[in-house]
């Protein structure tokens, strides 16, 4: 089974951002990006596991390429970012529906440090479950 966790939230409330921090915060690796583009698309292996990250998460057409190539390429655990509505909202959601996928939204609604940190500390609290599963 492949995992997604996406956070879901309106533009300019900080996914990308917390994206970032949760690279820097739990997998100790610090992404440098001009601010031309805030988004990333990478894959790593973390404790035997395959981590991607996409977080694009406003042009349902940027997103289905790179998600396709990391699905392609194998993950076992995908964090990503949506809109609460809408295509990208829809295309994450259907892949709930599949058998292959376990979708998880963590709603994403303000910009404040507050809840990115609560948000970082939700998402290790899966990973360090999803990680425990896949050892037994």
């Amino acid at each position: 089974m492949q995992n997604i966790i996406v956070l879901k939230g309106e533009a300019g409330v900080g996914k990308s951002t917390t994206i970032k921090q949760i690279l820097e915060q739990i997998f100790e690796i610090k992404i440098y990006r001009p601010k031309i583009r805030r988004d990333i698309v990478l894959s790593f292996k973390y404790k035997g596991k395959i981590i991607a990250i996409l977080s694009l998460g406003d042009i349902e057409g940027m997103i289905i390429p790179y998600f396709e190539q990391l699905a392609n390429d194998g993950f076992d655990i995908l964090i990503c970012a949506c809109r609460p509505t809408g295509k990208t909202y829809k295309f994450y959601k259907d892949k709930d529906d599949k058998v292959n996928y376990d979708v998880q939204f963590i709603p994403k609604t303000t910009p404040i440090d507050e809840e990115q940190d609560k948000i970082i500390s939700d998402v290790k609290i899966i990973l360090e479950n999803l990680l425990a599963e896949k050892k037994k």
